[in-house]
């Protein structure tokens, strides 16, 4: 799936105009991680870095976070995983379990600016 679409009712994973660079919408949990997953595999072979927009990613649970570390596993001496702006729940997940500071993984931006009421 190498242009993107949707792995489950709870996931969309939406190519972007950027090169290896993927958008993730909804959620990543034990009930999508696996397609996920195997979605995602067929970028790691060309090398280089993986990027995630995960702002629109409103949850991920342990299974999700573990699908992170083996795609930075898979990513090894090739590239890093780049996880770019997460929201604040995602954010945390991340924090509690260190996957940041994990070999290959870099979080970076923080959540998506809050739309100021006027």
């Amino acid at each position: 799936m190498l242009n993107g679409g949707n792995v489950s009712d709870l996931l969309q994973v939406v190519a972007t105009s950027e090169p290896r660079t993927m958008r993730l919408v909804g959620e990543l949990d034990a009930s999508n991680a696996d397609a996920f997953l195997n979605s995602l595999m067929p970028l790691l072979d060309p090398g280089g870095d993986l990027v995630l927009n995960i702002s629109q990613l409103s949850f991920v649970d342990s299974m999700g976070l573990r699908s992170f570390l083996r795609l930075a596993k898979g990513l090894e001496n090739t590239g890093k995983l780049v996880l770019e702006h997460p929201q604040r729940s995602v954010a945390r997940s991340i924090e509690l379990v260190g996957l940041e500071q994990a070999p290959n993984i870099a979080v970076v931006g923080g959540p998506p600016a809050e739309p100021v009421a006027s």
